[in-house]
C-alpha cells in the first residue's frame, strides 16, 4: 500500500510539473522583462536628476543674462544723457569735437 502510495504522489508531482512548465516559463518571462524594466527606469531616473541639474544652471544663466540686459540699458541711458549734456555744452562753448571721440549712435538713442 505504501508503495502505491508514494507512485501515485510521483504521478501526481509529475502531472503537476507538466502543467506549470507554461506558467514557470511565463513567469521567467515577466522576470526578464522587470529587470530590463528596472534597468530602463534607473537610467531614467539618472536623465532625470541630469535635466534637474541642468535645468538649475539654465535658470541661473536666464537670471544674469536678464541683470545683464537690465544694466545694459540702465547704462546706455545714461550714455546717452551723458551724451546730450556734453553735445549741449560742447555747442555753448562752440568746441570742436574730434570726430574720433564721438558718440555716432547708441541703440537707446531716440
Amino acid at each position: 500500500m505504501a508503495k502505491s502510495t508514494k507512485k501515485a504522489e510521483l504521478v501526481t508531482t509529475e502531472i503537476l510539473d507538466k502543467r506549470l512548465e507554461p506558467i514557470q516559463e511565463t513567469l521567467k518571462t515577466f522576470q526578464t522583462t522587470l529587470k530590463t524594466f528596472q534597468v530602463t527606469l534607473e537610467a531614467v531616473q539618472a536623465s532625470v536628476t541630469t535635466l534637474e541639474a541642468i535645468q538649475t544652471s539654465v535658470a541661473n544663466i536666464e537670471i544674469t543674462n536678464k541683470v545683464y540686459a537690465d544694466m545694459y540699458k540702465i547704462n546706455g541711458d545714461n550714455i546717452l544723457k551723458l551724451h546730450q549734456r556734453v553735445s549741449k555744452t560742447e555747442e555753448i562753448l562752440d568746441i570742436e569735437v574730434d570726430p574720433d571721440l564721438e558718440i555716432k549712435s547708441f541703440p537707446n538713442q531716440s
